[in-house]
């Protein structure tokens, strides 16, 4: 049996991050910290997420859902044909298969909480149909950061 990392009782904040958790590499203007999940034998993750100002997160669909909690910044979250402006506080749930993406405000970076399994598809980029049908909706082709 692989050996896992102790489970933490309490992850502490340092007012920048989290000193214990486990960055990845994501993307360009895009922090990702891994809070809790396989390392720790679990078989769900707590991922962290903070997007610059004017940045966007991947534009991408899978078959896996996640819920999305924002902590900070103000943003918009495109989930299948709907863009939605968020704040702190606000959740988002994302369906199997829909296309998605968030993104920053202009002058605040974006910064939330995402929660997905641990065994889980890898994320695809849209068909052309879809990318077309953005471009083809002023109120997406507007925020949605396209490829």
């Amino acid at each position: 049996m692989k050996k896992t990392k102790e489970i933490p009782v309490h992850i502490p904040y340092d007012g920048q991050t989290w000193p214990d958790g486990y960055p990845m590499r994501y993307r360009p203007y895009v922090k990702k910290v891994v809070l809790l999940g396989a390392r720790n034998g679990l078989n769900f993750e707590v991922r962290y997420f903070e997007i610059q100002p004017k940045h966007a997160s991947s534009l991408e669909k899978h078959e896996h859902q996640h819920a999305v909690i924002i902590l900070k910044g103000k943003g918009w979250v495109f989930v299948g044909d709907t863009v939605y402006e968020v704040k702190p506080y606000d959740v988002v749930w994302i369906p199997s298969w829909t296309p998605h993406q968030l993104i920053a405000h202009e002058d605040e970076p974006l910064g939330f909480l995402c929660i997905v399994d641990t065994k889980r598809d890898r994320p695809i980029p849209l068909s052309k149909e879809e990318i077309e049908r953005i471009k083809s909706d002023p109120q997406l082709a507007e925020k949605v950061k396209l490829p």
